[in-house]
């Protein structure tokens, strides 16, 4: 057994996830994707900030802003497209 043998390429985790987007409906799809960025905007905040300074300002709103919606809205539509048009592609 190599080293290589547990190398994962990006194209691996790319079919991965592809796997998981074609099977999650589009409508669980945009609200599920939009928290997790929000929960990984929190972490990060968390690990600059502290945990209780984090959640108070997820809490507050702190990721609400132009940049926090950006992401999150941007991610979540792009999942749930992507989601969307493997669904319709795989059909034919």
């Amino acid at each position: 057994m190599s080293a290589m043998d547990w190398f994962v390429s990006w194209t691996d985790a790319a079919d991965a996830l592809h796997v998981v987007v074609r099977a999650v409906p589009a409508a669980i799809m945009f609200p599920v994707v939009f928290v997790i960025v929000q929960a990984l905007m929190t972490i990060g905040d968390a690990h600059d900030l502290g945990n209780a300074a984090a959640i108070r300002g997820t809490l507050h709103g702190a990721h609400m802003d132009a940049h926090g919606l950006a992401w999150s809205l941007g991610v979540a539509t792009f999942m749930t497209l992507w989601g969307v048009m493997a669904r319709r592609w795989r059909r034919g």
